[in-house]
């Protein structure tokens, strides 16, 4: 990651606006290990928007085929 990237953080309220998901929903994604990669600076959670990016574009599903 360089230091362009990093430059570019969000805090939680600002990713989960960005994202499209409540902030509450980050946490528990962060608690399950589910959601994008985060960073700890001591007690405050930041993001790095092109790790969100990069979490979103590896939730794309194929969708089902549709019915004829």
């Amino acid at each position: 990651m360089n230091t362009t990237a990093m430059a570019d953080r969000l805090c939680p309220k600002e990713a989960s606006t960005y994202i499209g998901l409540s902030v509450r929903t980050l946490a528990r994604y962060r608690a399950e290990g589910l959601g994008p990669k985060y960073l700890r600076v001591g007690r405050s959670i930041q993001y790095v928007r092109t790790a969100i990016d990069e979490w979103l574009l590896s939730q794309e599903q194929i969708p089902v085929r549709e019915n004829a």
